[in-house]
């Protein structure tokens, strides 16, 4: 019947079963069983059956089965009163409970304040990665009750459900990630992502408990595909290593393009410069000489001095020879007088 009493009560006869079993033995020891006094019996029954009346017996029952209704809730615990069989909707805190005693009223005791641990997945188990690479974890889930009657009456075993939502959960967040995230620097928020969402499973199932933390406590490379993982691990390295190499030569090369483009454009800047300067002095000297020929007639004065000063130029370069008003110079190409050369040219007839 569910009776609070009930184990108390079958300890007792245990114990009282023992000593009859017991002082049978030690009386079949001494003989008293086979040389067993007609009056033994009567004296060892008469007390026993005065005290032992149908009303005190009936009365000691009642009082047993009374008792049944008082109940001791510990600490951390909450008390579903159930009548007939339907729960009440308020638990009971912790103390002293009174009840109707079973089978009218039952008492179902659920620790709501205890921290349960519950292994999701185990050592060795492979689950993929977003990456289509394989990662071996070992997670543990922490929870505790925050809905007795919920947690008692919802599922028949909540542990299975609650181990089912878990590894869901983790073998989804796994997929949505890289090894290296799950490895490394990523671990926080995969266990945050499959706590939210393991929690949010329980409450959409109604399961009366709060999911405390789902951490990882052990995050490898299974052992078929370690080698293959260190291949990839030092090809990466390399790409890093090449990556790296590549920003130092353009850190030394870009600034030197670049000072070289700025000395190259101002090298033409400058030469632009000089050309123009030259352009400039060049018209400027023309203007002048055009303004030394009045009426648009030649000058005597002004051609000849033209004509020695683009001599002078010309034969700045070469070396120059003295020579007698009566010799003439082989030049290479001609023999004329050097004086003739020298000599002003005929004013052109108007």
């Amino acid at each position: 019947l569910d009776h609070p009493a009930g184990p108390l009560l079958a300890r007792i006869a245990a114990v009282a079963i023992a000593l009859g079993a017991l002082a049978t033995l030690l009386a079949g020891l001494r003989g008293e069983l086979v040389q067993l006094r007609p009056a033994l019996l009567p004296r060892l029954e008469g007390p026993l059956l005065r005290r032992l009346r149908p009303p005190v017996l009936a009365a000691a029952l009642a009082l047993v089965w009374l008792g049944g209704g008082l109940h001791a809730v510990p600490a951390g615990h909450r008390a579903i009163v159930e009548r007939f069989g339907a729960p009440l909707p308020a638990a009971a805190p912790p103390g002293l409970l009174l009840r109707l005693p079973p089978p009218l009223e039952t008492v179902r005791l659920v620790d709501v304040e205890g921290l349960r641990r519950l292994p999701v997945i185990d050592s060795g188990t492979a689950l993929l990665c977003g990456d289509q690479s394989m990662v071996s974890l070992e997670g543990v889930l922490h929870y505790r009750v925050s809905d007795a009657h919920r947690f008692a009456f919802t599922a028949q075993e909540i542990e299975p459900a609650l181990l089912a939502l878990a590894r869901s959960a983790l073998t989804e967040a796994v997929a949505r990630r890289t090894h290296d995230a799950v490895l490394t620097h990523g671990r926080a928020q995969l266990e945050a992502a499959a706590r939210l969402h393991t929690q949010a499973q329980a409450d959409q199932l109604q399961l009366g408990v709060e999911i405390v933390s789902l951490s990882l406590s052990s995050t490898a490379v299974p052992a078929p595909v370690l080698q293959a993982f260190l291949d990839v691990i030092s090809a990466d390295e390399k790409r890093q290593t090449a990556i790296n190499l590549a920003e130092a030569h353009a850190a030394r090369v870009l600034p030197e393009a670049g000072g070289t483009a700025v000395t190259t454009l101002a090298r033409a800047h400058a030469e632009a410069a000089d050309i123009a300067a030259e352009a400039h002095r060049r018209s400027s000297l023309h203007r002048a000489l055009s303004a030394g020929l009045p009426g648009g007639r030649s000058d005597p004065t002004t051609r000849a001095r033209l004509r020695i000063e683009a001599l002078e130029a010309q034969l700045a370069p070469r070396r120059l020879i003295a020579l007698p008003a009566g010799v003439t110079l082989w030049t290479g190409d001609a023999a004329a007088p050097v004086p003739a050369a020298l000599s002003p040219a005929a004013e052109p007839r108007p």
